[in-house]
């Protein structure tokens, strides 16, 4: 046979994260270093802040039909997560103690984008899919990983829950009035309080 060729995981973005109901969520990494149950330090070839190697590249095989995958990227590589009574752990030093194990993948990254979402929901119970695609995308965070612009790697960039609420709350980051509550106003993508005919940032 022809043997190995050259390849990459672009276009993995498949079911469901394709649906183009369902926010599609990337992982990056937070934590390459952690002391196992019995205090030994564990570490992976990993770069903090950087994509995990498992992280799904876009777009989806139907970009017309489904929108842009991923729309945005959470922390999910090397998780502290719970741990079952009866649970099984998959990999040698990655129980930290009776009832938290290490954890990676997408499956980890989309508990913290959909826990964000849950406060969004909070400040504003109307919240649907749509408008809550869009606020994590447009407070989304960027570095030198991410680059600055979206893309099929990270989608819009790094979720960041305290902008994605404030702008549920109407009081962060808008694009149109819609976006801000009573007695604010868009100003150069703000949401300004006006007090006394003047518009300054009360948050």
């Amino acid at each position: 046979g022809p043997g190995l060729v050259p390849c990459d995981n672009a276009m993995a973005q498949g079911m469901p994260a394709s649906s183009p109901g369902l926010i599609s969520v990337a992982a990056y990494n937070t934590k390459n270093t952690w002391k196992d149950i019995d205090q030994q330090v564990k570490t992976i070839t990993a770069t903090v802040g950087d994509i995990a190697y498992f992280s799904s590249i876009g777009p989806s095989r139907d970009e017309a039909m489904t929108g842009y995958k991923p729309e945005i990227s959470g922390p999910g590589q090397m998780i502290a997560s719970s741990l079952a009574d009866d649970g099984i752990v998959l990999s040698l030093g990655t129980q930290i103690d009776r009832i938290h194990v290490m954890m990676q993948g997408t499956s980890m990254a989309c508990p913290h984008v959909n826990g964000i979402v849950g406060l969004m929901l909070q400040a504003d119970p109307t919240l649907n899919t749509t408008k809550a695609r869009r606020i994590l995308m447009k407070t989304a965070g960027r570095d030198g990983f991410t680059g600055a612009d979206q893309n099929y790697r990270w989608g819009a960039g790094k979720v960041r829950a305290l902008g994605a609420v404030k702008m549920a709350l109407g009081i962060g980051f808008c694009e149109d009035a819609a976006d801000c509550r009573e007695g604010r106003v868009c100003t150069t993508g703000r949401c300004l309080q006006v007090e006394n005919g003047a518009c300054y940032a009360a948050d």
